[in-house]
């Protein structure tokens, strides 16, 4: 068998001589409208769809929250522990409702509001974020003291859990700090505006600070101790029950 002689093989050769027949181009290519992953009309529908959503929860948000509001403080004289935590629940809750028709404008329009108010209403949302699961984790320990300790001095004092209110205000404020100096308003070049985090160069660390926060103090620890103090209520309410139960 002779050898093969590559130097008188080329590219055309592996082709079947039509290596010359072929073109390049790094445009796109054309698709059918038909075959097209989304239609205009339908995200314009979409969009729409969500304003109407975040109308009626803001209407309800509004009223609701009012509602509580108006009842503790009609009888505040006569008020427990947890009307109090109830109270700042439904103010946190109505502070971010009141921002509810801002986000609903950016979804329709982009957001057109500048940085300033991007600011504000972000950290409104983080607040309201951070205040609601640490208040609830906060009534999970008045009722564990309540029943199973049976701490009545610590619950009859509100203006202690005025202190505790104030001091969950403070540490939902500090969690949301990174979000409110790192958004801003960002106006892409082919897209609308929005409202977005700006982090710089250190994007890769603080995008894992701006997780690790919502996750630890807005999820783990708060059900760490809901499970905890939840878990030895309800035990300790079992053993009651069965108690009376044997006596009967």
């Amino acid at each position: 068998m002779e050898p093969f002689n590559w130097e008188n093989f080329s590219l055309e050769d592996l082709f079947d001589g039509d290596f010359g027949n072929y073109t390049y181009s790094s445009d796109l290519p054309s698709v059918a409208e038909d075959y097209a992953p989304c239609h205009p009309e339908s995200l314009e529908i979409n969009k729409y769809i969500v304003v109407v959503i975040y109308a009626v929860v803001f209407l309800l948000s509004v009223l609701g929250n009012s509602l509580v509001m108006l009842v503790v403080l009609y009888s505040r004289a006569s008020c427990s522990v947890t009307d109090v935590y109830l109270l700042n629940l439904a103010i946190a809750d109505l502070l971010f409702a009141l921002t509810m028709p801002i986000w609903a404008a950016s979804k329709a329009n982009g957001w057109i509001f500048g940085t300033a108010l991007c600011k504000v209403v972000s950290l409104l949302k983080e607040v309201n974020f951070y205040s609601g699961i640490l208040l609830l984790a906060c009534i999970s320990v008045d009722r564990y003291l309540a029943i199973v300790h049976a701490t009545r001095t610590l619950i009859q004092k509100r203006h202690l859990v005025k202190f505790v209110c104030l001091a969950m205000w403070a540490l939902s404020m500090l969690l949301s700090m990174p979000i409110f100096v790192f958004r801003r308003a960002i106006y892409p070049p082919y897209s609308s505006p929005v409202c977005y985090e700006d982090m710089g160069n250190n994007t890769a660390k603080w995008r894992m600070v701006l997780r690790i926060l919502p996750q630890t103090f807005g999820f783990i620890l708060p059900l760490l101790v809901m499970l905890f103090c939840y878990g030895f209520t309800l035990r300790t309410l079992f053993k009651q029950k069965l108690g009376k139960i044997v006596d009967i």
